[in-house]
């Protein structure tokens, strides 16, 4: 009976035994995963934050270009308003020129009428 008893507590030792190894690989083999996990996790937040600085680089030089546009712009409307101010003084002046030569002409044809 001792020995039935005996090999009885034997054979628990050994399950505990094999049980406390299996238990010790399961947690390598979580521990490995949870690395493996956190490297792809690492990874994917790098590519994200990899295309967030692209797009934010995008979205800075699409403003600069939508400011340089708008410069540009700015200065053509100045060069046409500019040009519009400068014929209208030119017309203005064309205009006073006729009205005196026209004067002067009426004049002088008055002049000689005897």
């Amino acid at each position: 009976m001792d020995d039935l008893i005996q090999k009885y507590i034997d054979k628990v030792d050994r399950d505990q035994s094999d049980l406390r190894e299996d238990i010790r690989e399961s947690e390598k083999r979580i521990h490995e995963d949870s690395r493996e996990l956190e490297k792809r996790m690492d990874s994917r937040l790098d590519r994200i934050e990899e295309m967030i600085e692209k797009q934010n680089e995008s979205i800075n030089n699409l403003g600069e270009k939508v400011s340089s546009g708008l410069r540009e712009n700015k200065n053509f409307m100045w060069g046409i308003t500019a040009t519009i101010v400068l014929s209208i003084i030119a017309s203005v002046g064309v205009i006073v020129a006729t009205y005196q030569s026209t004067i002067s002409l009426l004049q002088n044809m008055i002049n000689m009428i005897p």
